[in-house]
């Protein structure tokens, strides 16, 4: 998220060289473009739809499992996807 009118000349660079830019508003789609962001961009908007997720309390001794992988091939992140899920089946199985 950005908050600010203007991107350092630097970012707009970076920006420039990714395949996918995912801003959390209008607001962001529109200043990227004027300060030059020529990239696919995609709106996801922050906050949590209700209507879609649900509260549901988590069992005792639940985990939440959180992977950042950037900067990284498209297989180094499938690979940290496979084995995380590949765990978390195995963990389901036993309980």
């Amino acid at each position: 998220m950005w908050e600010s009118t203007r991107l350092h000349k630097e970012a707009v660079l970076n920006l420039n060289q990714a395949d996918l830019i995912v801003v959390p508003s209008d607001f962001n789609l529109c200043l990227f473009n004027a300060q030059g962001i020529r990239r696919t961009m995609v709106k996801v908007p922050m906050g949590i739809d209700t209507d879609v997720f649900h509260y549901r309390p988590q069992k005792q001794g639940s985990e939440f499992v959180s992977v950042w992988l950037a900067g990284q091939r498209q297989e180094a992140a499938g690979k940290a996807l496979r084995t995380f899920s590949e765990r978390g089946r195995k963990r389901s199985l036993k309980g």
